[in-house]
């Protein structure tokens, strides 16, 4: 009988030990599980300009390269916050000669503001410190398109200096539009290149040179190019992928490698789910060094 007894109360010891460590064993997995729920999944890259900004402070992961809109409403704390969670660069939309605020005047038969109006070019230069105080790391800027509808020397002008003011605060710039005004001081920078050799010349031969004639290069103003749609486009329609216009597709096309040789980036983003295309299009950007993200949300409000 005390055998007995002795080995049935082992075997009850033998359970409650088993069953604490069950516990134990129990409650650091749930433990790990909460851990492991608080670091963010990562994605490379976050296109978010139509999401609200009430939804860009409660994203579900975390982006190498996150761009929103109307950054300039967020407080330093909250771009503080994203950086602390969801980003390592930030950037803002931001529209270079574009506002629905009416106190800034328009130029007549346009949507455009006349950017050489002296409140319009405070403006900017007071968005572009605000920005760089609130830490951004740069702009997707549109609005350059204003040249090819307006297309005179004063407007020509008035971009560049207004893309300088982002230069001068340290803001990245990346154009959205504005293919004219680019291809335009491509070309007036070789001709300007060419002049500057003149003047070393002049200058190896004792006459004096023209400072004015120095060249600044478009990579210091710009950093690169951002294009939707380069090899297809979504046909609302019939709800479809389709291949993009094919003269539409070879300008992009010689656009970006003419701004690729001038030492821009490109960065090109297609919404099709299609693995062909998509093998396509990672095969011609890698090719050429060129950045490429595949998108699901056209409105560019979800993640």
């Amino acid at each position: 009988m005390k055998k007995n007894q002795i080995l049935s109360l082992c075997l009850v010891l033998l359970l409650l030990l088993t069953g604490c460590q069950s516990v134990k064993k129990t409650k650091e997995t749930v433990k790990k599980e909460v851990t492991k729920k608080k670091t963010l999944d990562k994605k490379n890259y976050g296109l978010l300009t139509g999401m609200p900004l009430k939804q860009v402070l409660n994203l579900k992961y975390h982006y190498n390269t996150l761009i929103i809109s109307k950054g300039t409403s967020l407080t330093k704390e909250e771009t503080r916050q994203l950086y602390n969670k969801n980003t390592k660069k930030l950037y803002t939309a931001y529209s270079l000669s574009k506002s629905s605020d009416k106190k800034y005047k328009k130029i007549k038969g346009t949507n455009y503001i006349d950017i050489t109006h002296k409140q319009w070019i405070q403006h900017i230069t007071k968005d572009a410190h605000m920005l760089k105080d609130k830490g951004f790391f740069g702009v997707y800027l549109s609005g350059l398109d204003l040249y090819k509808v307006k297309n005179s020397e004063t407007i020509y002008n008035s971009i560049t200096n207004l893309l300088e003011i982002f230069y001068q605060n340290n803001l990245e710039v990346i154009v959205t539009d504005g293919q004219t005004y680019v291809e335009t001081y491509l070309t007036r920078l070789k001709q300007q290149k060419i002049k500057a050799e003149e003047e070393g010349q002049k200058k190896a031969e004792g006459t004096k040179s023209d400072p004015s004639s120095q060249p600044i290069e478009i990579h210091e103003l710009i950093h690169g190019i951002f294009k939707e749609e380069v090899f297809t486009i979504f046909d609302e329609k019939n709800h479809k992928t389709i291949k993009q216009d094919t003269a539409v597709s070879a300008n992009y096309k010689n656009y970006f490698q003419n701004a690729k040789n001038n030492g821009l980036e490109i960065y090109i983003v297609e919404f099709t789910r299609h693995s062909d295309w998509q093998a396509v299009v990672r095969t011609y950007c890698r090719n050429r060094r060129y950045h490429y993200y595949f998108l699901k949300d056209k409105t560019l409000s979800s993640e």
